[in-house]
């Protein structure tokens, strides 16, 4: 009986399949149009419309397909005949898996194989990322299909969802802990994930076991009140969460910050906003193993009195502190990561800014400090070397890279492509073979801890550009590799991950905050390392 239902819902709807099917290659298409360095700049205002048209095509597909044998109601053609209700569950389940994840996977096959990466790990990711959208997407929209009549009931479900979320996004997480600012927000998108799929197991069940329609939709308007969850979430524990997800929390043991006045004050250009309502406070950070790097997820500072009276409490500078890097387009965090190839001990500062008029009251007085890290150590995992001019090399752990000189000269561009995720943290450095000379090196630390390594609902690959500064257009800063030297040069890439999630606490007994400004000079590298 599966397959004769198969047949009847192939008959009248492959159609749709064929054009669902047709956007998802159309997708990928111009994905390989676009290489490496979006060359085809008139495709890129398409990507987006396109990833809506998809999903949306696969929505309306599965909805259409459980439509074909109502569930609500007492006069449906199947209850008749009669057919059986296991029997009618695993067709839509095969019609889903077949006819609508079917040419998804396909399309990610074809991506893999077209952009020159081996068959086995094409078709693994493919298939992880169909494994990731069937559960949270496709078996959703099966249940929330199959509590309503009609595509207009049903698309009013999912819009009234979607403008919830939408809501909860712009309005309650904002600013939260678990914000998109925040290096844990894949809880939030994670905990939405488990929502919807205990959701779908819970619906599908009740409808077609038991038709209770209105259950049903009880559990639905339960999970959707529940949307707003991870707003409630503080730091604390999220972050215990995350040190609980730790791969090797073992290195991350001896690792210790102390206070470190013999560093000396932060040394920041001219002019440099940095500085306003802000103190650097010398750090030492020991107990490194080599080729390591620790960046600071979050710090919170408490400024105490000699009365014991607390001043100020709050993150340190409203972490994360990442900015755009010097003209390179990458991330760098100022006072952490640190970073070593040897292990050992690193130095570097803290930078802690506070409200204006506070600042005012505190900077000259003796006060306490504590500070509370939240913290993450990520060990290299793979490194290699691509020539800085017309560059083209795959390496199995970075990817397919390429690079090439920006239209002005200023930049030599690297991108790579990878199957799945790219690296949480990633250093370049500019090189030039012949005479050793080095520019500083550049990081580029999301510190996304994405527990999975599919794209979600985003493409299996896609380019993931890196900017190296040659060339100061204002004329402030000189590189010791230059544009003319390009030929002779090589970018030195590392690529890391974490592995472990850790917290330390560090308290200052006795400081005067005023003795910490930061002095006008000239700046060293931004990135503290041995």
């Amino acid at each position: 009986m599966i397959w004769h239902i198969f047949k009847k819902d192939w008959k009248l709807l492959w159609p749709l399949v064929l054009i669902v099917a047709a956007v998802e290659f159309v997708n990928v298409s111009v994905w390989l149009s676009l290489g490496h360095f979006l060359d085809s700049l008139a495709l890129v205002p398409i990507l987006g419309p396109m990833q809506w048209a998809m999903f949306l095509g696969i929505a309306a597909l599965i909805i259409m397909t459980v439509h074909q044998d109502l569930v609500p109601g007492d006069r449906q053609d199947w209850l008749v005949r009669p057919v059986h209700r296991r029997d009618l569950l695993l067709e839509k389940f095969l019609f889903v898996v077949v006819a609508v994840h079917g040419p998804l996977a396909l399309a990610d096959l074809t991506h893999g194989l077209a952009t020159g990466f081996p068959l086995e790990g094409s078709l693994s990711l493919a298939l992880s990322h169909g494994a990731y959208l069937l559960l949270v997407f496709s078996l959703p929209i099966l249940g929330f299909a199959a509590m309503t009549s009609t595509i207009v009931e049903a698309v009013g479900v999912i819009l009234a969802i979607f403008l919830v979320y939408a809501l909860f996004q712009l309005e309650f997480l904002r600013g939260a802990p678990l914000s998109n600012d925040s290096n844990l927000n894949w809880m939030p998108y994670a905990f939405w994930s488990v929502l919807a799929l205990v959701q779908a197991a819970i619906v599908i069940p009740l409808q077609y076991y038991r038709r209770a329609t209105g259950l049903a939709r009880g559990v639905a308007l339960g999970a959707a009140l529940l949307i707003p969850l991870p707003a409630l979430v503080s730091w604390v524990p999220a972050f215990a969460f995350q040190t609980w997800l730790s791969l090797n929390p073992a290195p991350a043991g001896p690792i210790q910050v102390a206070f470190d006045p013999d560093l000396g004050r932060r040394v920041v250009a001219p002019g440099d906003q940095d500085r306003v309502n802000s103190v650097w406070l010398p750090l030492s950070v020991s107990g490194l193993s080599p080729e390591s790097i620790v960046i600071s997820d979050r710090a919170n500072v408490r400024i105490i009195g000699r009365d014991g009276s607390i001043l100020f409490t709050g993150r340190a500078t409203g972490d994360p502190q990442v900015t755009d890097g010097p003209g390179d387009g990458s991330f760098h965090i100022e006072d952490f990561p640190v970073r070593t190839t040897t292990g050992g001990k690193v130095r570097t500062h803290e930078r802690i800014t506070l409200p204006g008029n506070l600042y005012d009251l505190v900077r000259s007085r003796q006060v306490r400090v504590e500070l509370d890290y939240s913290l993450t150590l990520f060990h290299m995992e793979a490194s290699d070397a691509i020539a800085a001019l017309n560059g083209d090399k795959r390496t199995a752990d970075i990817g397919w890279c390429k690079t090439k000189l920006d239209y002005n000269g200023n930049f030599v561009n690297l991108n790579c492509i990878k199957l799945g995720r790219p690296a949480s943290c990633s250093t370049f450095v500019l090189e030039n073979t012949a005479t050793g000379q080095k520019n500083p090196v550049s990081n580029r630390c999301s510190a996304n801890y994405w527990p999975y390594t599919a794209y979600g609902f985003y493409p299996v690959m896609q380019p993931n550009d890196f900017r190296q500064p040659v060339r100061d257009p204002q004329g402030l800063a000189k590189y010791p590799v230059d544009g003319s030297q390009l030929a002779h040069a090589q970018i030195l890439m590392k690529t890391y991950r974490p592995v472990a999630h850790f917290t330390r606490h560090l308290t200052i007994p006795d400081i005067r905050l005023g003795d910490w400004e930061a002095q006008t000079g000239q700046v060293a590298a931004n990135t503290a390392s041995e």
